[in-house]
């Protein structure tokens, strides 16, 4: 298991509060579609700050399991401090361990959930297979991820923006893989498959800068790929936070959710 702040999408907790508020309407639309009921029981692989398997767990209730597993120790402990106060019956359960070895056993849990993961992780389709793994016969799959081949940013500078854009995805392990879920949930023959595309639109620019440019030394290696300059790259931001200033700053970028049932 790699030391997850040298993932190259690594993303701080507090960057991921931010992205976690920018998602909230894809959130509640994959924990709808997970069809929970009380005492069921559902995992979140790569729960992060826990607010999706809290939000599973009110459904779920104290009769039910809720397991949120990462295994980043700081999104585990930050998790942990933030929904204690709200959890009072201590229904949810929060485990450190790698999605490519889930431990738990074959057809555990009722539903599994997993947003924005797959993109962070060399082997998805060993990731992809346990997720299915462990849900039971007539259980309930949802992955939600991005593509980040749908980056788009209004820019004057046709050019530098789609260099920029299409360097995007290549940062991390599965730049592309929302656009892959919908033929890996077919090939893992599951049923009742629904897809759907969710779009996320920033029109302000530091939100955006601090969600997007800032991860992870994402300048530095622009500009160490020889995709831009330098003098390019300062021009382009300059652009956008001239145009944030006049309140005319958009960007957009699409994330695909899908889920299906387990034969």
């Amino acid at each position: 298991m790699k030391n997850p702040v040298n993932n190259p999408g690594y993303v701080e907790p507090s960057s991921l509060q931010e992205i976690d508020a920018i998602t909230s309407s894809i959130k509640k639309r994959v924990n709808q579609l997970l069809d929970l009921i009380p005492g069921d029981r559902v995992i979140d692989v790569g729960s992060g700050l826990g607010s999706d398997i809290f939000a599973a767990s009110q459904i779920v209730g104290a009769n039910g399991i809720s397991v949120g597993l990462d295994y980043d120790d700081d999104m585990i402990c930050e998790a942990m401090k933030q929904n204690t106060s709200l959890n009072e019956d201590n229904s949810i359960v929060y485990v450190k361990a790698d999605a490519l070895a889930i431990p738990f056993a074959s057809n555990s849990f009722d539903a599994c959930r997993c947003e924005r993961l797959l993109q962070h992780v060399e082997n998805c389709d060993i990731v992809f297979n346990e997720l299915i793994r462990v849900i039971k016969q007539a259980g309930r799959l949802v992955i939600a991820d991005t593509d980040w081949g749908t980056l788009s940013v209004d820019s004057s500078n046709f050019e530098i923006e789609r260099k920029i854009a299409l360097f995007r995805p290549t940062i991390y392990q599965n730049g592309y893989i929302g656009r892959q879920l919908y033929h890996m949930m077919r090939a893992g023959n599951l049923l009742d498959i629904v897809l759907e595309v969710h779009p996320v639109i920033w029109t302000d620019f530091y939100a955006f800068y601090r969600t997007s440019f800032s991860l992870n030394s994402f300048q530095h290696k622009l500009l160490e790929s020889g995709t831009v300059t330098s003098s390019e790259l300062n021009d382009y931001l300059n652009e956008l936070e001239e145009a944030d200033k006049k309140n005319s700053f958009f960007a957009s970028g699409n994330v695909v959710v899908v889920a299906g049932t387990k034969p």
